[in-house]
């Protein structure tokens, strides 16, 4: 009889220790997500890291006929979104953060960063850089693509050009990228004697008024390469003082 009992009370000794066992599955979210940086080509496992990416990111899909309604797009090298008619296409991804961004014909060099450009019309700022090791075509950037919102009163400015807003030609002579300052020239005539024009120091977001022109620098975009440098201006005419 003992020895009945001795067996009974070691198949529920061996039950219970069963249904406890710790449970030694593929261990969720967080070890995939880190195979980004380990696994080799050779792993399986690694067919899986780019959905754990789009997975992980909330960042929404580009997609063509919703590109209107959307700002911030994942793009991997080489793939292009058009928003609000203009394609925007990003060129390939270095571990450097270094990579191209074209807006339909004009192409700039973007480091990793979170300043706002302005190309082509369309300010593009880098939200995100993600570079893999181990698959370089599932390296990815996130832009904020949207427009700049300018009102009646506002111009851009770029490198070298020239405006003429009544009457008067106006063009940026300097942008000056650690103050983000610029010199505005304003002259009756681009074939001008020195009385006849004003230049006008005005750092981001301060305000002159020379003539019957109140001048406000909006935003100011200063890039290495002169022709690529932008601003942001509004010209206000003061009627009451003509």
């Amino acid at each position: 009889m003992k020895a009945v009992i001795f067996l009974l009370f070691c198949a529920v000794v061996l039950s219970l220790t069963a249904c406890s066992a710790p449970v030694t599955g593929d261990g969720p979210q967080v070890a995939k997500f880190t195979i980004l940086e380990n696994k080799t080509l050779d792993q399986e496992e690694t067919a899986e890291e780019p959905n754990i990416v789009k997975e992980e990111s909330p960042v929404p899909q580009k997609v063509e006929g919703d590109s209107q309604s959307k700002e911030e797009f994942r793009l991997k090298g080489g793939e292009e979104i058009t928003f609000k008619g203009v394609a925007v296409k990003v060129g390939q991804i270095t571990p450097e953060a270094r990579f191209l961004v074209s807006v339909d014909d004009v192409t700039y060099i973007i480091t990793e960063t979170k300043y706002e450009e302005l190309i082509k019309g369309l300010l593009v700022m880098v939200k995100d850089f993600v570079y893999n090791k181990t698959h370089h075509e599932e390296s990815f950037v996130v832009l904020k693509v949207k427009g700049p919102d300018l009102g009646p009163d506002d111009y851009i400015f770029l490198g070298e050009d020239r405006k003429v807003i009544m009457g008067d030609n106006f063009k940026v002579t300097t942008f000056e990228p650690k103050q983000k300052l610029i010199e505005l020239l304003v002259a009756d005539s681009f074939v001008v004697r020195l009385k006849d024009s004003f230049v006008v120091r005005l750092k981001e977001g301060d305000s002159k008024m020379v003539g019957v022109y109140n001048l406000t620098n909006l935003r100011t975009f200063p890039r290495d390469k002169r022709f690529e440098s932008s601003a942001i201006i509004r010209v206000l005419v003061q009627n009451n003082q003509q």
